[in-house]
């Protein structure tokens, strides 16, 4: 009611460090392998947001549930009250969609907005198979275990279907969990002297990406294209290079890469990380593992810089190039 958000408007101005969430509503997007699709932060509109303090302590603010709303003008100053100190220090995972939700009603820029997603990438903070998603690192990192938001959903299609009894413990965990990741991580950080780099580098990407995303771009297509060719260009000459110096395997078989190399002793396997079926990897951060062991002109040297040059033209081409065309 009116009387609680007033109270919870005080309670937030007197802390300068608090973690955040929204639940959105609207339409979804299709997600290779998953039954259920994801909100379209694009399209979407703000149903709920969950506030949490160091303490321990959180909230979660209905603000367009089909039933059990705080009162729309009362839910709205909560909100502010959280963006207009910009002294506040703002944690919440994956700013990048938040920001998106929540723009319609504070903007985009001029406060401390942390996003402990970010900040755990950089710690090194995921979970056990190196994600970043919020519930796994937080069982991994907290020992806490996070119901999902399909768990909490059940038969429901959106959000707003939700009674916001129901959804209190899920959005107010997401909240302290945000927080609680990131003050972790800044602690590290901190420690590493990067905090300055996730403050100045880090997070004004985030925002861009936002931008770029909230407002689209223009391409130059001719020289999209050109970089493309280039990059196909190059890929063939490395697989020419590739041929004479190791004929018989082939440089896109890892199976064949990790019979010769691995199985050879060319390349070590000391602290290679492997394939969730146990396999040795050859992948990009595999082939800078080798580089970083290997020195010079050597067999092991020059096949792995092949293999490091072959995937990074093969990103542009995949990544950057061909899906933008």
């Amino acid at each position: 009611d009116e009387h609680g958000c007033r109270s919870l408007i005080e309670t937030i101005r007197s802390h300068p460090v608090v973690g955040f969430d929204t639940e959105a509503s609207g339409p979804l997007m299709k997600r290779r392998g998953k039954k259920r699709g994801m909100i379209n932060p694009y399209r979407a509109e703000l149903t709920g947001f969950s506030i949490a303090l160091p303490d321990g302590r959180s909230w979660y603010v209905p603000f367009a549930h089909h039933q059990g709303n705080a009162p729309g003008g009362a839910a709205i100053n909560v909100l502010r009250s959280v963006f207009c100190d910009k002294m506040k220090q703002i944690w919440a995972h994956n700013w990048k969609f938040d920001g998106l939700i929540v723009h319609p009603y504070v903007g985009s820029h001029g406060i401390q907005r942390f996003d402990s997603m970010v900040a755990c990438w950089m710690a090194n903070h995921g979970d056990k198979a190196g994600r970043y998603g919020l519930k796994g690192v937080t069982a991994h990192r907290l020992d806490v275990e996070m119901s999902s938001f399909e768990e909490t959903l059940g038969e429901r299609q959106q959000w707003a279907e939700l009674d916001p009894a129901e959804g209190i413990e899920y959005a107010g965990l997401d909240a302290w969990a945000s927080l609680a990741l990131g003050l972790e991580a800044k602690g590290v950080l901190e420690e590493r002297q990067q905090w300055r780099a996730f403050l100045d580098v880090e997070m004004p990407f985030v925002w861009c990406l936002q931008d770029v995303e909230r407002r689209g771009m223009s391409l130059d297509r001719e020289s999209m294209q050109s970089l493309s060719d280039e990059a196909r260009a190059r890929i063939g000459e490395i697989r020419e290079e590739w041929e004479f110096l190791v004929g018989d395997v082939s440089i896109s078989s890892a199976a064949q890469l990790r019979e010769h190399f691995y199985g050879g002793k060319i390349w070590s396997t000391k602290g290679v990380p492997r394939t969730p079926k146990g396999a040795f990897k050859t992948d990009r951060e595999a082939m800078e593992m080798h580089l970083a062991r290997y020195s010079g002109d050597g067999g092991s040297a020059r096949a792995a810089r092949h293999q490091k040059k072959k995937k990074d033209m093969q990103k542009i081409t995949s990544t950057y190039t061909a899906s933008l065309l």
